[in-house]
């Protein structure tokens, strides 16, 4: 027969290793939960974003800038929406673009080739994302670059036998 002391001392391990089972099983539960959050919030902020990139892709070329930038126009630098209950942030960029492919940089005397967007989505919540934000980036070329007749634009450039432009 056990004694009295030996019970209570048997009661007391099964407690402790208890405690223990139970603090992993909820650290497990929490960070399932925070996976799940994140992931779904993720998702969210990419839909947002590819929203954002769109609707700028149907703007006018002269149109593709934000109030106060350079380029200008019509599109906030950073904007606030809630969905699925999480406040997201909304930053937009829009800046000129000097391509090397013309040959020109950096003597071009019109350095705007084309605009190239930056949009970035970060949220706060349980599983923020202030420091790492959802980006997608396009280029917007000016109309007249491309055109119906051909599909393209196309450069040549022809140098004789000793290397002089022809």
């Amino acid at each position: 027969m056990k004694t009295r002391g030996q019970i209570y001392l048997d009661i007391l391990i099964t407690v402790g290793i208890l405690a223990i089972l139970g603090n992993a099983l909820f650290r497990l539960v929490m960070s399932a939960y925070e996976l799940v959050s994140f992931n779904k919030a993720r998702v969210t902020a990419r839909h947002l974003a590819l929203e954002k990139i769109e609707f700028i892709r149907n703007l006018p070329y002269a149109n593709v800038g934000t109030l106060g930038g350079i380029p200008a126009g019509p599109l906030l630098q950073n904007e606030n929406i809630m969905r699925n209950s999480l406040n997201y942030k909304i930053k937009i960029d829009v800046v000129y673009v000097d391509d090397p492919f013309d040959e020109l940089a950096p003597q071009d005397l019109l350095p705007t080739d084309y605009k190239r967007v930056r949009v970035d989505v970060s949220w706060q919540g349980v599983a923020g994302s202030e420091s790492n934000p959802i980006t997608t980036v396009t280029d917007i070329a000016p109309p007249g670059v491309e055109t119906t007749a051909g599909g393209g634009t196309l450069s040549i450039l022809v140098f004789d036998a000793n290397g002089l432009p022809v």
